[in-house]
């Protein structure tokens, strides 16, 4: 037990599990997650598993696969929890802080640079970049 979350940290994804969702996810969301994302799926979905008293992942994705998970709108619950939801200017600001504490100083004598902003779905984070550049 954590005793800060309160979460029950035994529960581990197990190796089956986790590529059993990250198929799953791939196949109805055409999200890809690397082996990397082992750790995000199960903190994302871990609270799910104990709410619904499941013992483990893998009960957990035979419900969400079931006729009655998808009955019970499990399969867009899952995909919410894995996926980020929301967009706004400024949205991360330790990350524009490092930005500009630590990564702009390197290119000050530069006169053009490029930047990408990934999975930016309706424009504030790359806004963002550019009132951060154009400061």
């Amino acid at each position: 037990m954590n005793n800060r979350t309160g979460l029950d940290t035994s529960i581990e994804i197990s190796d089956k599990a986790f590529h059993k969702f990250r198929d799953f996810i791939y196949e109805k969301a055409g999200i890809h997650m690397t082996d990397v994302k082992k750790p995000l799926i199960s903190g994302r979905l871990r609270k799910r598993v104990i709410e619904l008293g499941f013992s483990d992942y893998m009960d957990y994705y035979n419900y969400l696969t079931s006729e009655k998970g998808i009955i019970d709108g499990e399969l867009q619950y899952c995909i919410n929890k894995l996926t980020t939801n929301e967009t706004y200017f400024f949205r991360e600001p330790q990350h524009f802080d490092y930005l500009i504490s630590n990564i702009l100083p390197k290119f000050s004598t530069q006169k053009n640079i490029k930047i990408w902003s990934a999975a930016s779905s309706s424009g504030e984070e790359a806004y963002s970049l550019a009132m951060i550049l154009a400061d």
